[in-house]
């Protein structure tokens, strides 16, 4: 009979929990997507969650059939699904959110939107976006999606092109938003191994 040292895995009531801020939902894949990204959480000895969007928008609509039903806020079981998620991002270990651009020049303003409820919540949050190539640095987007010229106003001020201020400090998003991330990395795998040593860490 052979004997073995290895623990056992913590139940799950017990690991700590992440939020996952991503676009996974919008995929074509989304289930698949999801359940790997589950699975790379529990190798880490986490439990994702993510919020309950399935409250605003109903499984199985056509787009013609969710026009019919109307905006989603309208309805008090939709308002009661996003409180529920807020509230789940504070009582989350970490927040893991990809700042990917999205639809334009930022990232998803519902995503910047739950890095603020984390931040009030003290919940560390680790970013990760694909906008970068793997040798790059780490670049200010507005200078890679929208192609502001680098030369400086008379005014001594970095302009865009219709005279508007750009405040560049040389982060990935807008300082308030960047300036809160743990950490930043370049795929959700590397921000979920970096939440797990911060988390163990503790």
């Amino acid at each position: 009979m052979t004997t073995t040292n290895a623990k056992p895995d913590p139940p799950a009531s017990s690991r700590p929990k992440i939020y996952l801020a991503d676009n996974s939902r919008l995929r074509p894949d989304a289930h698949r997507l999801r359940a790997a990204i589950e699975q790379i959480c529990d190798r880490h000895g986490l439990v994702a969650e993510w919020p309950s969007e399935h409250f605003l928008f109903p499984t199985g609509l056509t787009v013609s059939a969710r026009l019919k039903v109307g905006p989603p806020i309208d309805d008090p079981a939709a308002r009661r699904g996003l409180a529920k998620s807020w509230r789940l991002i504070g009582n989350c270990q970490a927040l893991v959110a990809e700042i990917s651009a999205f639809r334009g020049a930022h990232m998803s303003p519902l995503i910047a939107f739950e890095i603020g409820i984390a931040v009030v919540h003290a919940v560390p949050v680790f970013a990760w976006t694909k906008d970068v190539d793997a040798d790059a640095r780490f670049i200010d987007l507005f200078e890679r999606f929208m192609c502001i010229n680098d030369d400086v106003s008379p005014d001594g001020n970095w302009r865009d092109d219709d005279g508007d201020l750009v405040e560049n400090f040389g982060l990935v998003e807008f300082a308030a938003i960047a300036g809160n991330f743990v950490s930043l990395s370049r795929s959700i795998e590397d921000a979920i191994a970096a939440a797990a040593r911060r988390l163990k860490a503790r």
